[in-house]
């Protein structure tokens, strides 16, 4: 916030200059601030205006210092290497030779910002100064007391590049005997900033309702660029059976990256099922148990009553002959 005031009173001044002096004793230059948001490696064209507001013909030397955010001191250093990076003054790139002016002309200057590859995200603040002089020496010592600026105030903001891809999104097999269902999913961080990603794994079943849902990333794991995070979850099925879909659904950084995926499972519990098995096994083989019981039982009871039903015929006066012999019919 301070350094806010500091450039908009500075600004102030560079508004306020030209009435400081007389209108038709100077230069003025058109605009008198500067203000753009660039990326690194951007490239910014401008243009300012010189007007010759003298009866004579003037002789123009440009340049360009940087501005101290705190002091507002003026200073450009010639610096290379990795310095390069925090100067807004390197970057600009405007005429250093002569430019002359004839009374009441104008002419346009062009102003190029190359933003260093390697500038950090932040605000930057340069003046282009415009003095005359029959010397650019002369020039700068005249910019100080009449000489037109225009202030340049510079955000470079960071270049944000939000983006997982999705590697593999799987359960553990396709057969699941329950009650845990696993579910593993990699996760490719192909941008620029530390991503976390948030969601879950919906589960339904073959009439497309849902049956339940867990988090897709419970422990919070942060994956950085260039790196790939292997996450899981598992699903308490219970003892449910059938056929399931999975639905992965993650969400991720400051701009709502999105990543979805779906896969088909069965949950065929076959401890139950066995269980099941053993127990109608169990079940027939006691209920033919009984029957064959129950059947002897009854046969046993036709087989004692048999000798009664001989003893009946017998007293009927019916002759039975002994065994192995023969009646032959006399009366015949």
């Amino acid at each position: 916030m301070r350094r806010r005031y500091t450039f908009t009173f500075l600004s102030l001044i560079l508004l306020t200059a030209p009435f400081m002096v007389h209108a038709g004793d100077r230069l003025s230059v058109s605009p008198v601030v500067i203000d753009e948001k660039a990326h690194a490696r951007d490239i910014l064209k401008e243009t300012i205006t010189l007007t010759n507001d003298t009866g004579s013909k003037l002789k123009v030397y440009a340049t360009v210092n940087n501005i101290d955010a705190e002091t507002g001191k003026q200073v450009f250093e010639s610096i290379s290497g990795a310095a390069l990076a925090d100067s807004l003054a390197n970057w600009i790139e405007v005429s250093r030779g002569v430019m002359l002016l004839d009374p009441g002309q104008s002419i346009d200057v062009p102003v190029t910002i190359n933003v260093n590859l390697n500038a950090k995200p932040g605000e930057y603040h340069a003046s282009i100064g415009f003095g005359t002089g029959s010397t650019r020496k002369e020039a700068e010592e005249h910019l100080a007391a009449l000489g037109e600026s225009v202030a340049v105030n510079l955000e470079v903001v960071e270049d944000i590049k939000e983006h997982l891809q999705l590697g593999a999104f799987t359960g553990n097999k396709v057969f699941f005997s329950g009650p845990d269902v696993s579910f593993a999913y990699s996760l490719e961080n192909t941008g620029n900033k530390d991503l976390m990603p948030t969601g879950e794994v919906r589960i339904y079943d073959r009439r497309g309702h849902e049956v339940g849902s867990v988090p897709a990333n419970a422990e919070n794991t942060m994956i950085k660029p260039s790196e790939t995070g292997q996450l899981a979850s598992v699903w308490d099925a219970g003892t449910r059976f059938g056929r399931y879909k999975a639905f992965l659904d993650l969400s991720y950084g400051d701009q709502s990256g999105t990543v979805n995926d779906t896969i088909f499972f069965w949950i065929i519990p076959w401890k139950i099922i066995a269980a099941v098995f053993v127990i109608c096994i169990l079940a027939i083989g006691g209920g033919t148990y009984v029957l064959y019981s129950r059947y002897e039982e009854k046969h046993k009871l036709v087989r004692a009553r048999a000798p009664v039903r001989r003893a009946h015929t017998a007293n009927s006066g019916a002759s039975i002959p002994p065994s192995g012999e023969h009646v032959i019919d006399m009366r015949k």
